[in-house]
């Protein structure tokens, strides 16, 4: 989807990901392998 934007830190050990456009809505908190394994989804089938 065009248009649309997460913010995400990091900790140790983790991956904080929320909507960059309702800030105030869950996080969602996932394992770095967790986040590299979406990212790497993403990258190849962006219709993802």
């Amino acid at each position: 989807m065009r248009g649309q934007s997460l913010e995400v830190s990091t900790a140790p050990g983790t991956v904080h990901v929320v909507d960059s456009k309702r800030p105030a809505d869950a996080m969602v908190t996932v394992s770095p392998l967790a986040w590299a394994g979406l990212v790497a989804l993403v990258v190849a089938d962006p219709s993802v």
